[in-house]
């Protein structure tokens, strides 16, 4: 026996059966005919078959051998949440930018867009987002601020928006430093300066609100202001056509790049 290694004995219950059955044959045979004893005692172990192994512990070789899978079930059980935090902190992604855009606090890579990134754009920086698993898409204009709060959430500190939500895809939520706007499916635009927030709206319904949570219900040709200087929203009238030719061009300019990406030869002129 080598060291480290531990003879353990545990009772065979096959081994005292056969040791009790050539007991009884050599009282019964012994005074009679070796012959018939030897018979007996051979029938006997073909009967009970081979004797068993005896077994060698070591000490210590089960929870080894129990370590590494552990180890690996371990290692799964822990990189499902951190995979599903992961999955779950992205909240969008950069489509197109083009200029002075910059983020801060992205996601996974450069393009990838989490909970809490902010959105900064200069004097020639312009981009073109999706949120929330395209459910959202969000044109940000030159000179703008937009924190991601959440998903389905966002706080434009100053520039401007505009901004498609898929019709019944559920809530969508801008807040400013005047008040609130709240949509479920709509296409909006929102503009914010040191005095005021101005909402206008193209298709849908939109909520809005003050500081104060004085709200108004939007619908299209109508928009709203949202200020300091009064505890209500004030509604105007809209023009037909509000969507702003900035974004309009912004997604021209972000559809002919996809194209360009993926058909060069038949990618449509950029526009100016």
């Amino acid at each position: 026996m080598k060291p480290g290694q531990t003879d353990t004995f545990q009772p065979d219950p096959d081994m005292d059966r056969l040791l009790r059955e050539v007991g009884d044959a050599w009282a019964e045979d012994s005074c009679r005919s070796s012959e018939r004893f030897m018979a007996s005692f051979d029938s006997t172990l073909r009967r009970l078959g081979p004797a068993p192994r005896r077994e060698t512990v070591r000490p210590g070789w089960t929870w080894r051998r129990w370590l590494l899978p552990a180890l690996a079930v371990a290692a799964c059980v822990l990189g499902i949440p951190v995979f599903l935090y992961q999955q779950s902190s992205v909240t969008g992604t950069i489509l197109f930018q083009e200029g002075d855009l910059v983020v801060q606090g992205s996601g996974r890579n450069s393009r990838e867009l989490a909970k809490g990134s902010l959105i900064s754009s200069g004097e020639d920086g312009q981009g073109y987002l999706s949120l929330d698993r395209d459910r959202i898409n969000l044109f940000v204009q030159r000179e703008t601020e937009v924190t991601l709060t959440s998903s389905d959430s966002i706080r434009l500190a100053r520039g401007e928006i505009w901004v498609r939500v898929d019709p019944g895809s559920g809530f969508f939520g801008v807040t400013t430093p005047h008040g609130f706007v709240h949509v479920q499916g709509t296409t909006f635009g929102v503009r914010v300066s040191p005095e005021e927030t101005q909402v206008e709206i193209a298709a849908g319904k939109v909520l809005v609100g003050t500081e104060k949570n004085r709200t108004l219900a939007l619908t299209p040709g109508t928009g709203a202001n949202l200020s300091y200087v009064s505890d209500d929203p004030v509604p105007h009238e809209s023009r037909e056509d509000i969507t702003p030719s900035w974004a309009e061009d912004l997604f021209g300019r972000a559809a002919a790049s996809r194209a360009e990406a993926f058909f060069p030869s038949a990618a449509p002129p950029h526009l100016p």
